[in-house]
């Protein structure tokens, strides 16, 4: 009789991850729309097709107080909890954020407030798994 406990163990991932040595930002606030939409984010110059998932680092930077937000997701998702990551920047501060994105087609959605307070955004992928 199989061993019960290996019908519910979920599979075995295996994934290996490239680090990437950068020094600049590989987006900064000028290569985004910020108007509270979604927006594609095609990152297929940096990132080879065989990734899966990005590691990002996003530091944020506004002035004004208030609610200004960043979300990164997998593109095509459209719930608020499934692979969402949100970011709120503080008052005239840097706010230094980083996590995993789902790619697909070389592509993760990216949305920015409207809030017209944004005084720096810097994007670089740290690295991705395949």
């Amino acid at each position: 009789m199989p061993n019960l406990l290996s019908r519910f163990a979920p599979p075995r991932f295996s994934a290996s991850f490239t680090t990437r040595n950068v020094t600049t930002p590989d987006k900064i606030i000028t290569d985004f729309i910020r108007d509270s939409q979604f927006h594609d984010l095609d990152l297929s110059a940096i990132v080879p097709t065989s990734a899966r998932f990005l590691y990002i680092q996003v530091l944020l930077s506004a002035t004004p107080p208030g609610s200004l937000m960043a979300i990164f997701r997998k593109k095509g998702e459209t719930g608020l909890y499934g692979d969402v990551m949100g970011f709120s920047a503080a008052n005239n501060a840097y706010a230094a954020c980083g996590g995993l994105v789902e790619l697909v087609d070389q592509k993760i959605q990216y949305l920015f407030t409207s809030n017209p307070g944004w005084t720096a955004i810097d994007f670089t992928i740290q690295g991705w798994l395949t």
